[in-house]
This record gives structure tokens, sequence and C-alpha cells, in this order.
């Protein structure tokens, strides 16, 4: 069953698609860093996401959501949100549509609300309490084995204190062709390499490899199963 996890995020990985984050910072990169790349040579479409980590109720109950802004969707084709799970994502501020792994955690179901404390993300008065409502329960995918939360990226920009606004922390790039993603991630890097946002890319294939370094996580995960 391990073995066979594994093998279905590595298959499943998208060859033309690769990820761009902060080289230094853990502060994300400013939102107009998508349109300096989408110029790039290569580069067919960009889209931005940042994330949200917090806990339910007591700090045991870990929670992770993901914000995605309205291009997303057309990098993640291969995920199992609907079209129309995808609008209600765009159309509802502050709705998430989450998977069946987190549904059946929270016991959650369309309607419900869902509150999250985030010590680490205050709004902009200061509270640290994030409520959401389900909108849609979606499927599940290999590489996220706990599950997913995703809401609405300018919701959770726009509830942030200014000075914290307009940054993602990862960026989703298309590559024009799928046989030169590596480089187009190289390009990226170099381009930003002396800016006041360094970054460093990856491609998905690269990413999902487990046998990709000097640390084979798959077979790690076997010892220490």
């Amino acid at each position: 069953g391990m073995n066979a996890s594994f093998d279905a995020i590595e298959k499943n990985a998208q060859a033309d698609r690769l990820y761009t984050y902060p080289r230094f910072s853990n502060n994300g990169l400013p939102v107009a860093v998508a349109g300096e790349i989408g110029k790039l040579a290569g580069v067919a479409q960009v889209a931005y996401e940042t994330f949200l980590t917090g806990y339910n109720q007591y700090p045991k109950n870990f929670v992770f959501v993901t914000f995605l802004n309205s291009d997303v969707r057309k990098l993640m084709p291969d995920w199992p949100l609907t079209p129309g799970q995808w609008d209600k994502i765009a159309q509802n501020r502050t709705g998430i549509v989450i998977s069946r792994i987190q549904a059946l955690r929270w016991k959650l179901k369309p309607g419900d609300n869902f509150t999250i404390v985030a010590p680490l993300f205050a709004k902009a008065d200061g509270s640290t309490s994030w409520t959401f409502q389900v909108l849609d329960v979606a499927g599940d995918v290999p590489n996220m084995s706990d599950g997913y939360m995703m809401g609405n990226f300018d919701y959770f920009d726009k509830s942030r204190p200014l000075a914290q606004q307009g940054r993602a922390v990862q960026y989703l790039v298309q590559a024009s062709d799928a046989n030169r993603t590596a480089d187009i991630a190289q390009l990226i890097d170099t381009n930003f390499a002396n800016s006041a946002t360094p970054t460093q890319s990856v491609t998905e294939k690269a990413a999902f490899d487990s046998g990709n370094s000097s640390l084979d996580i798959a077979t790690v995960g076997r010892d220490i199963a």
C-alpha cells in the first residue's frame, strides 16, 4: 500500500507544472511577481496561493487551509474539483471546499461552519479566529494523505493587516513545452537572482519524485513502517 501511494504520487505529477517559492524569506512574494513570471519566454500561465495554519478548539487539532487565486483552477485541471466547486471558491469569499478525508475527520457537511484559531495569522482587527462555511466536499488526491481545505485568496489577503497584504507563499507555473519545464524553473530563478525577491523553483516531477535526492523518501518510509 505504501509503495502504491508513492508510485501514484510520482505518476500523477504533471510534466509541465512547476512551483516557485521565496528563496530566503518565509514572508512570501509580492503577487506582482506573477505578472513578471508570466512575461518570461516559455511560461504559459501563472497562479498563486498562500496558506493558513491553526487549530480547531484545541492546539492538538491541527488545521491547514490553502487559499487560491482565481487562476489556480487553470493550472490544476487534474484535481478532483468540479467546475462548480471551483466557482464556489471564487464566489463565496468566506467559504471553503474540503476533501472527503477532512469532512470525515471533522464531521463536516456543506453548510456547516468551521472555526480555526490561527495565532500566527491575525486579521486586520487583531483577532486570530477565522470562521468559514463549508461549501462542498470534493475528492482526495494521493499526494495529500491528510486531505485538504481550499478557500478564496482575495478574502484571506484583504482580511490581513495592510502591511501583510498582496503577498503569496507559492506560485504555480505552467510551461508551454513540457520538455522545457526544468529550463523554465532555472530561468525564473536566474531572472530574480539579483532582485529584492530571489526565488527557488522546482518542477512538479522533481518535487514528487521520492528518489530524486540523496534521501529516498520511499525507502525511509518503508524502514520506519
